[in-house]
C-alpha cells in the first residue's frame, strides 16, 4: 500500500550509478538493463536485464553506499516505487501486530481465536534436537 505506480519510457535511466540511494523498485511491466560502468568501460557493462517481478535499489538501501550500477529502461513500462524511509520502516518493523492482554481478551470476546504457531517441544532442525 505504500508504493507508487511509475510510468517510465524506453531508454529513461531510473537508477543512476554513483547516486544516493532513495528508493526501491519493482517491475510491474516492461523490462530494464543493468550496467555498471568501470574505468576501462566508459558505456558500461550490460549485467542483467530485468523483467516482470524483478526488483533492484535494496542494496544501497541497505548498505546506506552509493548506487553501485546504473539501471535503464529497455521498453516502456511501470514500476512500483518504495521510499528509502517506507522500505527501511518495513524491513525493521514485523508484520504482525502486537497486542497486550485486555486487547486479547476483546478479540477473543468478539469472537476471534487463539492459533498456536509454535514449535512442538522437541523439534529435529538440521540435524539437532530443539528442547524447549
Amino acid at each position: 500500500m505504500r508504493m507508487q505506480r511509475v510510468d517510465c519510457r524506453a531508454g529513461e535511466i531510473v537508477i543512476q550509478q554513483g547516486s544516493e540511494g532513495n528508493c526501491f523498485f519493482a517491475i510491474v511491466c516492461g523490462k530494464c538493463e543493468v550496467i555498471r560502468e568501470t574505468p576501462l568501460k566508459a558505456k558500461g557493462i550490460s549485467l542483467a536485464e530485468l523483467g516482470l517481478g524483478n526488483t533492484f535499489g535494496e542494496e544501497a538501501l541497505i548498505s546506506e553506499a552509493k548506487r553501485n550500477a546504473t539501471v535503464k529502461m529497455l521498453t516502456d513500462g511501470a514500476l512500483m516505487r518504495l521510499t528509502k524511509k517506507d522500505f527501511l520502516e518495513l524491513m525493521k518493523e514485523p508484520l504482525q501486530q502486537w497486542v497486550d492482554c485486555r486487547e486479547a481478551r476483546k478479540i477473543i470476546e468478539g469472537g476471534g481465536r487463539w492459533l498456536d504457531v509454535r514449535l512442538p517441544p522437541s523439534t529435529r532442525i538440521a540435524g539437532r534436537s530443539m528442547e524447549r
